[in-house]
C-alpha cells in the first residue's frame, strides 16, 4: 500500500496535469508529431521542431572511415540532402548549397568548375546509403541527451527524445518534450483573460513568448501579471493555492508542508508579478517621442540653432537621467503662406546625426509678408507623424515659435497690431480646435516654447479649446537654456506618461494638510510602545545567504508622544505630522494614510471597520519593513561615511514603530529634519535629478558593491547639510523580492540603478571631444570605454618589420566522442593568462546589460550580468582537459545588450594605437582562438579581430560569447571588425543560424545579428596601418566615408561597406576587376600604392581569403592577408597567424599549425 506521502505525490501531479488540460484543452502528450491524423483521432497539440536534418551536426566518425568525396565543396561539410550536378564532372552539392547558382531561368553554373547545367537531379542511392550511416550525435546533447547513432536514424530518435524541442501548435512556444505538462500557451494580444480568478475580465495589450509576464488591460488599469494566473475568460478558472490550503490535512495541493511551499511560490510570484506590473509602467512610459515644431522665419535663426547645436546634449540627458529610454526624434519647421518652402518635416528617428544634418539644411527666412506665421499647418504636419513608431508611450510636441496664427481672434489687439493677411483665420480651413482634439487623442503632450507675449492669447484659447489643462508653457527667450527646458519637460512627461499608465493601479487619497505648529501645551499626549529595529552587526548579514532575521532584531520600549492633528505633508501612502516625544524631543510621525485619514463618513461605516481591521496586519507589516530598511540604510551609511577622505557624511534617521496603548492605529516615528531645503535626489528605479551631488551616488554604489550586489539603498531625499547629507524614507532594492516591503522592486529595479549610476559615475568629461559625438544609441553607461589620449602617439615614417617569425605547434582536439571538450592547453592559461589579463585590466565586476532595452524585452532582465562568470564558465577545467559552458540564455541576452552598446560608443572607423595584436578569420574554432590569446600575452596585450567569428566551425557561440564578454569588460583592449559573415543571410547558410537554433533559440540569432549590424568596419593603427576584413572600393575615395556610416546596419549588396567585407586582391590585376565571388570586385598591386599614397598610409591589413602559412604578402609588402583558422574547417593544411604590431610599428608573425594525430601520440 503507497504511504500518505505517495499518494499525495502522486495528487499533485493528477491536479497539475488536470489544470494544464483545463487550460490547453491538449491530448496528453505524443511522443511523436501527428501531422497526418485522421479526423477520427485528434491531432497532437505539438509537432517537432527539427523535421529535417540541421546542417551543424556533430560528427563521430573517423575521418578515414568514410569518402571524403561526400563532402560539399561548397559547404565543406557532409552532405545534406545530396543533389548530382548536371555539369560533366558530376559534382554533388548539398541542395541548399546550390542555391544562387541560376543565371537564367532555365540555366545555372557549376560553382567549381563554371560549366553550364540544367538539371540537378538526387545523388544515387548508394551515396545516400553512405551518408546515412555517419555516426552523430544527438542535436540536444546539450540539453542532457547521450544519443549517437546513424544519421539516418535521427530524426526517428528526435522524434522521442525527452530533450527535443516541440513547437505548441496552439501558440508557437518551443518547449522540451519533458517539460510539455508545464506548458501554458502564449496569450494572444486582444485575448480577453481573467487573472487569479477574479471577476474582472482584461484585455492582453502585450504578450511575448520569451516572457513570463503579460501585459493586461483592466478596468481598473494596466496590470503586468504572471502568464501562468492568467486563463482566457472562456476557460475554467482554477485557483491557485491559498493560506486556507496550508491548514488542510490532505488537500489538492498535497500534504500541508507541501501546500505551504505553494503558498510561498505563490506569493513571490505575486509579489513578482507586482512588480513588474510597476517597472513596466516605467519602462512604457521611457519609450519617448518628441518631435520639435518650430518657426523658421527670419527672426528665428538663433533658435534653429540652438535645437541643431544642443539636440546631443538633450539626447544624452535623457539617457543619462533614464538609462533604459529610447526616443525618438522628428523636426516640423513652418513659415508662411506666401512662401516658397512653407513647411519642411523630417520623420522620426533614432539618429541624432541624422537629425542633425536635417536641421542644418532649415534656413531662417520668409514671413509670408506679415507678421502671424502658418501655426497651424506646422502643427498639422505633426499631427500627421507617426507617433506610434517605437511604440512610444510618452509623445511630446515641442513647439517653439514667437509669432501667433492667423486671425485677430488668436492675437490680443492692444498689443500686438501687425498686419495680418488672413484675419479671418487659416485659410485652408484648419481649426484650431479639432487639430489639438486629435493630438490630444494621440496623447501627444504640448510644451510651448515661449520667446515673448505676442503669442500668450494664442496658447491660453489653444488651451481652452483643447478642454484646459493640456499646454504646458515653458520659458524659452534665452537660447541657451533650449536644451535644460527641453530635458526638464521631456523628463516631466515621462512622469505625466507613469501617473495616466498607473490610473487605476491605486485610488489616490488625498487628505487635508495644514504646515501650523501646534500649541504643544493644549495637546493631550498619548502613550505609546516604541518598537526599535536594531542594526546588523556587520556587513555580512546583508550579503546573499543571510538570513533575514538578522535585520529584523525589534526592542521595545515605552514613551509618551504628542501628535498635531492634521498632517504638514503627504506622499503616495503616508501622510506626515509635527510630534513632541517625551515633552522636548521634536519629531515627526509618518502615518498610512488610509489607516489614519480614512473617510469618517462612509455609509458602510461597519463594513469600513471590518474592511480596516483586514488590513492592519498589513498596514502593521508594512511600518516594521520601513523600520527595518532605515535601520539597514542607517548602518550602511554610517560605515560609508567613516571612509570619506572629504570628511562628507551621509546619514540616514532611523524610523521606529510607534503602537499606541490607548488601541488606535500604530504609526512611525523619526527625528525630525534639519531646517533646510528638502529634496528629492533619486528613486527607485535608476532616475536621477541633473543636479544631485557625487557624494550620493558613490554611496548608492557602495551599497551595492559591498554586498555583493544583493542589495542597494536607493530612493535618496532629504536635505544638504554642513558636513553632508542628512536623509529619510529610503527604499532598498534586493534580489529577494520578499524583504524589505513595497519599495523593493527587485532584481530589475536593482540593474536599472546600477547602469544609471554607471551613466552618471563612470561618464567622460563634458567638455571631452567624445561627449560631442552624436548618437542615441551609445548609452552613457558605456562611456568609460572610449579610447583616447591627450598626447598625440608617435609614428614612425615607415613600418618596420621583424627579422624571423615565431612558430607553434598546437595539438590537435580529440575525436568528437568527448562531448564538448576542447584540447589541452598549458595549465597555467586560465589562471595565469586570461584570468591575470582580466584583473590587470582594473575593471569592477560588470554589472550592466538593460540600457536601450528593446521592447519586449525589458521581462528578462531579472539577473544582473556577470561577464566573470560567463567567462569563468566558458573555461571550465576538468582534471588535464578543458570543457565549455555556455551561459544561460538570459545571460547571453543582456551580454548581447551590453556588448552592443559598448561597441556603438566607438567609432565606425576606429583610430587605435600600437602595440596591438592583430588576428584574422576565427570561424568557430574556439581552442585556436584561446591558444592565440596564450600567444599573445594576453594580460599585457590589445588585440584587433578583423572578422569572420561565425559559421563553418563547430563553436561559434562559444567564440563570440567570449570575444563579446571581453569586449564589455575591457572594451579599451579588445576590438572586433566586421566580417562578411556577421551577417544575417551569410549566418542563415553556413552555420551560425544553425547552431544558434540547435542551442539555444532563432530569437537568440536575430540578436546576434543585431550586435553584428553595429560592429565596426575598419580600423587605422597610429594613422600607417589600415585594417578591415575584405579590401578596397573603388568608393572609397576618403577615410571619412567610413566614418560616416550609419549603425545600425546590414551588410548591402553593392558600396564601400559591401566591398569593405567582400573585395579580394589579385596581383594577376590591374585596376579593378569583378570578382568571382559574384559580389563587389578584385583590385591590383596598383590600386592598393595608389590607396596607401593618397591617404599616407603604409600597409593594409586584410583577412578574408584562407592562405597556407596563415599570412601573404602582396603589392610589395604593402598588403598582407592574415588568416587564423588553422587546418581550416580539417579539411585545409594551413597554419593560422597573429600579426604582432610593437609600439614602434615593427611587425612580426607567430604562427600556430594543428599536427597530425599520429604526430601528436
Amino acid at each position: 500500500m503507497a504511504s500518505k506521502t505517495d499518494r499525495g505525490e502522486r495528487d499533485i501531479k493528477s491536479f497539475l496535469a488536470d489544470v494544464r488540460s483545463a487550460m490547453t484543452r491538449q491530448p496528453s502528450a505524443n511522443p511523436g508529431d501527428d501531422d497526418n491524423s485522421t479526423p477520427e483521432v485528434q491531432q497532437s497539440m505539438w509537432r517537432a521542431v527539427l523535421r529535417c536534418l540541421p546542417r551543424d551536426l556533430e560528427y563521430v566518425t573517423a575521418d578515414d572511415s568514410i569518402d571524403q568525396n561526400l563532402r560539399c565543396p561548397v559547404c565543406l561539410a557532409w552532405l545534406l540532402d545530396p543533389v548530382q550536378l548536371g555539369c560533366p564532372a558530376k559534382h554533388m552539392l548539398c541542395r541548399t548549397c546550390t542555391s544562387g547558382l541560376q543565371v537564367s531561368p532555365h540555366r545555372s553554373v557549376c560553382p567549381l568548375d563554371r560549366c553550364p547545367f540544367t538539371e540537378t537531379p538526387p545523388a544515387a542511392p548508394a551515396v545516400v546509403t553512405s551518408l546515412n550511416q555517419l555516426q552523430v550525435r544527438c542535436p540536444y546533447s546539450a540539453a542532457g541527451c547521450s544519443w549517437i547513432g546513424n544519421r539516418g536514424d535521427l530524426l526517428q530518435h528526435t522524434g522521442c527524445c525527452d530533450r527535443a524541442l516541440e513547437e505548441c501548435r496552439q501558440c508557437g512556444a518551443h518547449v522540451r518534450r519533458c517539460e510539455r505538462l508545464a506548458h501554458v500557451h502564449a496569450l494572444e494580444v486582444g485575448m480577453q483573460v481573467q487573472w487569479n480568478g477574479s471577476e474582472g475580465v482584461g484585455e492582453v495589450v502585450r504578450s511575448d513568448l520569451l516572457s513570463d509576464t503579460v501585459m493586461v488591460r483592466f478596468p481598473e488599469g494596466i496590470r503586468s501579471c504572471l502568464r501562468c494566473e492568467l486563463v482566457p475568460a472562456s476557460w475554467t478558472n482554477v485557483r491557485p493555492p491559498t493560506a486556507a490550503d496550508v491548514n488542510e490535512g490532505t488537500t489538492a495541493h498535497g500534504t500541508p508542508a507541501k501546500a505551504r511551499h505553494a503558498v510561498e511560490n505563490t506569493n513571490v510570484q505575486r509579489r513578482q508579478a507586482e512588480i513588474d506590473s510597476v517597472l513596466n509602467v516605467y519602462e512604457q512610459a521611457e519609450r519617448i517621442n518628441v518631435c520639435f515644431v518650430v518657426d523658421c522665419t527670419g527672426s528665428m535663426r538663433r533658435h534653429i540653432e540652438a535645437v541643431k547645436t544642443q539636440i546631443f546634449g538633450i539626447v544624452r540627458e535623457m539617457a543619462a537621467r533614464m538609462p533604459s529610454s529610447m526616443m525618438h526624434i522628428a523636426f516640423v519647421g513652418y513659415r508662411d503662406h506666401g512662401d516658397t518652402i512653407r513647411l519642411e518635416e523630417f520623420p522620426f528617428t533614432t539618429s541624432a546625426t541624422e537629425f542633425k544634418n536635417f536641421v542644418d539644411t532649415v534656413g531662417a527666412w520668409g514671413c509670408g509678408g506679415d507678421v502671424p506665421e502658418d501655426v497651424l499647418g506646422g502643427l498639422q504636419t505633426a499631427l500627421n507623424l507617426d507617433w506610434s513608431i517605437g511604440g512610444a508611450a510618452t509623445r511630446v510636441l515641442i513647439h517653439i515659435g514667437d509669432a501667433p496664427c492667423h486671425g485677430h481672434y488668436y492675437q490680443d489687439r492692444d498689443s500686438f497690431t501687425r498686419k495680418d493677411n488672413y484675419p479671418d483665420g487659416d485659410p485652408e480651413g484648419i481649426q484650431p480646435g479639432v487639430l489639438l482634439h486629435n493630438l490630444r487623442a494621440k496623447e501627444v503632450q504640448y510644451v510651448f516654447g515661449k520667446i515673448n507675449s505676442t503669442t500668450d492669447k494664442m496658447i491660453r484659447l489653444f488651451d481652452e479649446e483643447a478642454g484646459g489643462d493640456y499646454i504646458q508653457v515653458r520659458e524659452m527667450r534665452d537660447t541657451r537654456l533650449v536644451a535644460e527646458t527641453v530635458t526638464n519637460s521631456l523628463h516631466a512627461s515621462v512622469a505625466t506618461t507613469v501617473t495616466a499608465l498607473s490610473a487605476g493601479r491605486r485610488a489616490p487619497n488625498v487628505v487635508k494638510t495644514s504646515e501650523d505648529i501646534p500649541i504643544w501645551r493644549d495637546v493631550v499626549a498619548q502613550d505609546i510602545q516604541l518598537h526599535r529595529c536594531q542594526q546588523v552587526s556587520s556587513i555580512s548579514d546583508l550579503c546573499t545567504g543571510a538570513s533575514a532575521s538578522a535585520t529584523q532584531r525589534m526592542c521595545m520600549d515605552v514613551a509618551t508622544v504628542k501628535l498635531a492633528a492634521l498632517p504638514f505633508s503627504q506622499g503616495e501612502t503616508r501622510a506626515a505630522r509635527y510630534a513632541l516625544m517625551g515633552g522636548s524631543h521634536e519629531m515627526v510621525a509618518k502615518h498610512m494614510k488610509r489607516a489614519a485619514f480614512g473617510d469618517e463618513d462612509d455609509d458602510d461605516a461597519e463594513g469600513a471597520a471590518s474592511a480596516a481591521d483586514d488590513d492592519a496586519a498589513v498596514e502593521l507589516e508594512e511600518l516594521l519593513s520601513l523600520s527595518e530598511v532605515s535601520s539597514v540604510a542607517a548602518f550602511l551609511a554610517d560605515k560609508f561615511s567613516a571612509d570619506q577622505e572629504s570628511g562628507k557624511k551621509v546619514r540616514f534617521l532611523e524610523s521606529h514603530v510607534a503602537v499606541p496603548q490607548n488601541s488606535g492605529k500604530p504609526f512611525n516615528l523619526e527625528d525630525a529634519l534639519p531646517a533646510s531645503e528638502f529634496r528629492r535626489f533619486s528613486n527607485n528605479i535608476g532616475w536621477w535629478e541633473p543636479d544631485a551631488d557625487e557624494l550620493l551616488m558613490r554611496f548608492m554604489r557602495w551599497t551595492h558593491d559591498v554586498t555583493e550586489g544583493h542589495m542597494m539603498v536607493a530612493d535618496l531625499q532629504g536635505v544638504r547639510t554642513a558636513d553632508g547629507f542628512t536623509l529619510t524614507d529610503p527604499c532598498i532594492l534586493c534580489a529577494d523580492v520578499t524583504r524589505f516591503g513595497s519599495g523593493n522592486l527587485g532584481p530589475r529595479a536593482l540593474q536599472r540603478c546600477a547602469t544609471s549610476l554607471a551613466a552618471r559615475l563612470d561618464a567622460p568629461p563634458k567638455d571631452s571631444a567624445w561627449y560631442l559625438t552624436p548618437t542615441i544609441e551609445a548609452s552613457p553607461a558605456q562611456w568609460d570605454v572610449i579610447t583616447g589620449s591627450a598626447i598625440a602617439p608617435f609614428v614612425p615614417n615607415k613600418l618596420k618589420w621583424a627579422g624571423g617569425l615565431t612558430e607553434e605547434m598546437a595539438t590537435p582536439p580529440e575525436a568528437s566522442n568527448t562531448g564538448g571538450f576542447l584540447p589541452a592547453l598549458p595549465t597555467n592559461f586560465a589562471s595565469k593568462a586570461l584570468t591575470t589579463a582580466l584583473g590587470k585590466a582594473g575593471m569592477r565586476r560588470s554589472n550592466a546589460g538593460t540600457v536601450n532595452a528593446r521592447p519586449g524585452m525589458q521581462e528578462m532582465a531579472v539577473d544582473p550580468l556577470d561577464v566573470d562568470a560567463i567567462i569563468a564558465d566558458l573555461l571550465v577545467t576538468s582534471g588535464g582537459r578543458r570543457k565549455t559552458q555556455l551561459p544561460s540564455e538570459k545571460q547571453v541576452i543582456l551580454l548581447l545588450r551590453a556588448a552592443r552598446l559598448s561597441i556603438l560608443a566607438q567609432p565606425m572607423l576606429l583610430e587605435l594605437e600600437a602595440p596591438l595584436n592583430i588576428l584574422g578569420d576565427i570561424h568557430g574554432q574556439f581552442s585556436d582562438l584561446l591558444h592565440y590569446f596564450e600567444m599573445g600575452k594576453v594580460e599585457e596585450s590589445s588585440y584587433l579581430f578583423l572578422g569572420d567569428y561565425v559559421d563553418r566551425g563547430k563553436q561559434s557561440l562559444e567564440v563570440m560569447i567570449l570575444l563579446l564578454a571581453l569586449k564589455v569588460k575591457r572594451p579599451e583592449n579588445m576590438f572586433l571588425l566586421r566580417g562578411n559573415h556577421e551577417c544575417a543571410s551569410i549566418t542563415r547558410i553556413y552555420g551560425f543560424y544553425d547552431e544558434c537554433k540547435r542551442r539555444f533559440n532563432i530569437k537568440l540569432w536575430k540578436l546576434f545579428c543585431d550586435v553584428f549590424n553595429c560592429f565596426p568596419a575598419a580600423a587605422v593603427i597610429d594613422e600607417k596601418i589600415f585594417c578591415c576584413h575584405g579590401g578596397l572600393s573603388p568608393e572609397l575615395h576618403h577615410l571619412d566615408v567610413v566614418r560616416g556610416m550609419s549603425r545600425p546596419t546590414d551588410i548591402p549588396d553593392t558600396g564601400v561597406l559591401c566591398d569593405l567585407m567582400w573585395a579580394d586582391p589579385d596581383k594577376d590585376v590591374q585596376g579593378w576587376y569583378e570578382n568571382d565571388r559574384g559580389v563587389s570586385y578584385c583590385f591590383g598591386p596598383d590600386v592598393a600604392a595608389s590607396f596607401l599614397a593618397k591617404h599616407d598610409l603604409d600597409l593594409i591589413v586584410r583577412a578574408h581569403q584562407v592562405v597556407e602559412d596563415g599570412y601573404e604578402f602582396f603589392a610589395g609588402r604593402r598588403l598582407v592577408t592574415l588568416f587564423s583558422a588553422p587546418n581550416y574547417c580539417g579539411e585545409f593544411d594551413n597554419s593560422g597567424a597573429l600579426m604582432e604590431v610593437r609600439d614602434d610599428l615593427e611587425c612580426s608573425f607567430k604562427l600556430t599549425r594543428r599536427v597530425s594525430k599520429s604526430h601528436a601520440k
